[in-house]
């Protein structure tokens, strides 16, 4: 089981209408049993594919977004754009804010994860009996925005920058957030996605209407912790919760109790509003 630690606030908005608020879950494994020295290791890929399982609009659906950007000279260069959003901003690393410290990686960061993938030794007649003895090859793929343009409707746009090691690197160009896991046999032993999301706001006559971000997503799984972090402005009620649309917390609740890891997740997260 996971001990959890939940983390709400929530304040008047100054000169604007509505609420701020702001929501940490933060859960740990502990021993297994009494007196033992031996801890539960949190099943890493089985969290992330239950989350997109049971809350499906938590990434965008990128595949779908491909444009095509020429240059002067008739060239074609794909880009994947995101729309009114962007990637976790690297000043959110190591910063204190993120409950798994990380380097800062300079870059924002849509999706990032790590671990190993098992592969079969060269020659047939060393192939092992069980998995366990596959050979394990590390890597790492990420899925990085960088602004693009506003568009001529008043919209920020970014792009996304995949990029990859190991035995991924030359096929990053067409993996996307999904398929990652498709990449069988692969070990997951680290899992962070993170989302921004801009809506135009009002700031006077002279700048007009300017797209600023509104609201945010954190989440990072490792085989130890289970992290999220998000924050909304702009809600009615001060219990609101942020981002409750995305089904964020009941998809992590149903990912937790499936896995026998947590029970009541959404209850403890109803309980902590309202204070």
């Amino acid at each position: 089981m996971l001990d959890s630690e939940i983390t709400f606030r929530s304040k008047r908005m100054l000169f604007r209408p509505g609420f701020h608020a702001h929501l940490t879950i933060s859960m740990r494994t502990r021993e297994s049993y009494p007196g033992s020295h031996e801890s539960i290791s949190i099943p890493v890929a089985d969290v992330i594919e239950k989350l997109f399982v049971f809350a499906p609009h938590l990434l965008p659906e990128i595949e779908e977004l491909e444009i095509v950007q020429k240059d002067g000279k008739g060239s074609e260069t794909k880009i994947l754009p995101l729309k009114n959003m962007r990637g976790r901003p690297a000043e959110t690393f190591g910063s204190g804010v993120s409950e798994i410290q990380q380097s800062k990686t300079g870059r924002e960061e849509l999706f990032y994860s790590d671990g190993f993938l098992l592969t079969p030794p060269q020659r047939l007649a060393q192939h092992p009996d069980d998995v366990s003895e596959l050979d394990r090859e590390p890597f790492h793929f990420a899925l990085h925005s960088e602004f693009h343009e506003y568009s001529s409707s008043g919209n920020a746009v970014h792009k996304l920058v995949p990029s990859g090691s190991g035995l991924l690197d030359p096929a990053v160009a067409h993996l996307g957030v999904r398929n990652i896991s498709q990449l069988l046999p692969v070990h997951l032993q680290k899992v962070r996605f993170g989302l921004e999301w801009y809506k135009k706001k009002f700031f006077g006559n002279f700048l007009g209407q300017v797209p600023a971000v509104q609201s945010r997503l954190y989440v990072e799984v490792s085989e130890r912790h289970i992290w999220v972090m998000s924050e909304e402005e702009g809600l009615r009620n001060k219990a609101d919760l942020p981002l409750a649309e995305t089904s964020i917390f009941q998809a992590l609740d149903h990912s937790l109790s499936e896995l026998g890891l947590h029970g009541a997740l959404s209850e403890e997260i109803r309980d902590s509003a309202q204070y």
